[in-house]
């Protein structure tokens, strides 16, 4: 499916250098026959319009990183595309964070298949995710892992326990700081159960 909004978004974009939150894009876009025939009542019709915005970002990231090596920035508040590219390993940062998101948002079946009891179970899983990303860069670098790369479930529980057996008390550690890991561990715990 042809996503009618990639010009308009993309327009947005370039019209607000220091970035444009979705909602603002949304307003923005709200006359736009692609959203109002979408309908108001319910929660559907606002998630397909989010659906529609959020498509609409993730393929301009990868269409301006494979044309230009222009960096889109997407994030729940703010979505900024870099007039000059961020360092190698802040490109970096950005490109591993959208990757989840852009699967979603880039299959058109999750936009046809998606119920109105499905946004609501998304939206709490959204909010969970958001609190677990926010401190997910401390908790990889309190577990001694570079927060500018992917770590896999795996790896990151294989740190921990080499932490924590380290730190433990009982093996003549530091309360403290099998505490900061042990913290650490949860936080990201909690972002494995909504990847």
């Amino acid at each position: 499916m042809q996503n009618p909004l990639l010009d308009p978004v993309q327009t947005l974009l370039n019209e607000h250098p220091r970035g444009i939150a979705e909602y603002d894009i949304l307003k923005a876009l709200e006359q736009h026959p692609a959203l109002g025939d979408l309908g108001t009542q319910g929660q559907l019709p606002l998630f397909h319009k989010h659906f529609l915005i959020m498509n609409a970002l993730y393929q301009l990231q990868e269409k301006l990183w494979d044309s230009q090596q222009q960096v889109l920035e997407i994030t729940p508040l703010l979505n900024t595309l870099h007039a000059t590219a961020p360092s190698a390993s802040q490109t970096q940062l950005i490109q591993a964070e959208s990757r989840g998101p852009s699967e979603y948002y880039m299959n058109w079946e999750n936009y046809h298949n998606t119920s109105e009891s499905d946004v609501s179970n998304l939206y709490k899983s959204f909010w969970s995710y958001l609190a677990a990303k926010d401190n997910r860069p401390s908790a990889l670098d309190c577990l001694g892992l570079d927060p500018t790369q992917e770590h896999s479930e795996a790896a990151i529980i294989q740190r921990y326990r080499q932490l924590a057996k380290q730190h433990h008390p009982d093996t003549g550690g530091d309360g403290n700081t099998f505490i900061e890991v042990r913290a650490a561990f949860e936080t990201l715990k909690k972002s494995f159960k909504t990847q």
